[in-house]
């Protein structure tokens, strides 16, 4: 925890966007639809690279929040007898605190290419 703690992420409720556990909120937020780049000549190798590169990036988006609701379930099935509820409520918030930095992206690079 400490770790994950020196490299930026927080486990405190504040930090984490509390829409992210509906699922309806995270299929609608917006993706790129990479209209702009699809517009330019497809057979500059960059291009093509940034699409491939963003496709992989949308579909891992998707993996990761089923992991996330995944862990969220395991978490309140059963946890280790060797971890403190505090420490295990303090792993769920790194993880979720790390989708909320993911959206917080994802958004982002959808505005950059609205206004592109």
């Amino acid at each position: 925890l400490k770790k994950l703690r020196s490299i930026g992420l927080s486990y405190l409720e504040k930090n984490i966007n509390l829409n992210q556990k509906s699922t309806l909120y995270v299929m609608q937020c917006e993706s790129s639809q990479l209209v702009t780049l699809e517009s330019y000549n497809l057979k500059n190798p960059h291009t093509e690279n940034v699409i491939k590169i963003w496709r992989n990036g949308d579909n891992y988006y998707y993996k990761n929040y089923a992991l996330l609701n995944k862990i969220r379930k395991q978490i309140t099935a059963a946890t280790s007898p060797d971890l403190t509820r505090e420490e295990v409520k303090q792993s769920s918030n790194f993880n979720e605190h790390l989708f909320t930095i993911i959206l917080k992206i994802r958004n982002d690079f959808s505005e950059i290419e609205k206004n592109y």
